[in-house]
């Protein structure tokens, strides 16, 4: 069966496969990274570990030393999820999409771990890395999709 030419760039195909995988993979790598670097941070700075500081939003605060460690990490992890976008996505209308899912699945696991989360600064913080994580996402995709697609004419000497 042949493709109708729609005169698009990139035709939109429903594939729900490629989506759920790719919200997978996302997901993936924003918990491997924010686990890493909490790891490596509280390793470095001599505070307990646990899987507990990821979901918990009454560490996150801007008083306490560790709970600005925890801001520290999650918008780090914000730009480390937004080159995970850009290269497992790649493309930039589907930018926002993904950051936003993967952001209401942290959600969902702090409501379902710890419960839903009252602290101000975490919902700040939240809103914060949702707009990074989106425009740097959109911004590296956008460059991508802009690259010169290269003409070469064969045999031509």
């Amino acid at each position: 069966m042949k493709k109708k030419n729609t005169g698009q760039f990139r035709n939109t195909v429903w594939d729900p496969l490629l989506i759920t995988s790719q919200i997978l993979s996302v997901q993936s790598v924003f918990y491997a990274s924010y686990g890493l670097l909490t790891f490596i941070v509280c390793s470095v700075a001599g505070l307990p570990i646990s899987v507990g500081q990821m979901f918990d939003s009454k560490i996150i605060g801007a008083v306490s030393y560790d709970g600005k460690l925890q801001i520290m990490v999650f918008l780090i992890n914000s730009l480390i999820c937004a080159l995970s976008i850009w290269f497992i996505v790649q493309r930039a209308k589907q930018c926002l999409d993904f950051t936003v899912t993967a952001h209401f699945v942290h959600f969902l696991l702090c409501c379902f771990i710890v419960g839903f989360p009252k602290s101000g600064i975490w919902w700040v913080m939240v809103m914060v890395s949702v707009i990074i994580t989106a425009l740097l996402s959109e911004y590296l995709c956008m460059r991508y999709e802009m690259k010169a697609i290269p003409v070469t004419v064969s045999g031509v000497s």
